[in-house]
């Protein structure tokens, strides 16, 4: 059964599935659920790891609220939940605190 969010990159032998997390809107909420409240890191150390860090990482202009660097970033509900129903996804069927409200690329909202 394959689900709303089913990634047929992912979909193959460990070698040659693509690389990284299916889906973008459970990134945040998982790290969340299972590093920042489980209170193993801060919400700012979170959030430097997953923006800032990469960033420096990869030569990218993104990573900071600052003049002159790129305008991306999403806007979480830290009040909400995500509910996981990707049947592929080791997480299925699972709750997580938070939940992805918007994304925003080079200053355009994406609901």
């Amino acid at each position: 059964m394959q689900s709303d969010s089913y990634n047929p990159l992912k979909d193959q032998v460990f070698e040659n599935a693509s690389f990284g997390i299916n889906a973008f809107g459970f990134y945040f909420p998982l790290g969340f659920t299972h590093l920042v409240k489980s209170g193993y890191i801060s919400l700012s150390r979170f959030s430097e790891l997953t923006s800032h860090a990469q960033a420096q990482a990869f030569g990218l202009n993104k990573g900071a609220i600052a003049k002159g660097k790129d305008a991306d970033m999403i806007i979480i509900d830290l009040q909400s939940h995500t509910q996981i129903n990707d049947a592929v996804s080791p997480y299925h069927a699972t709750t997580l605190q938070s939940k992805l409200i918007h994304t925003i690329i080079n200053g355009d909202i994406k609901i």
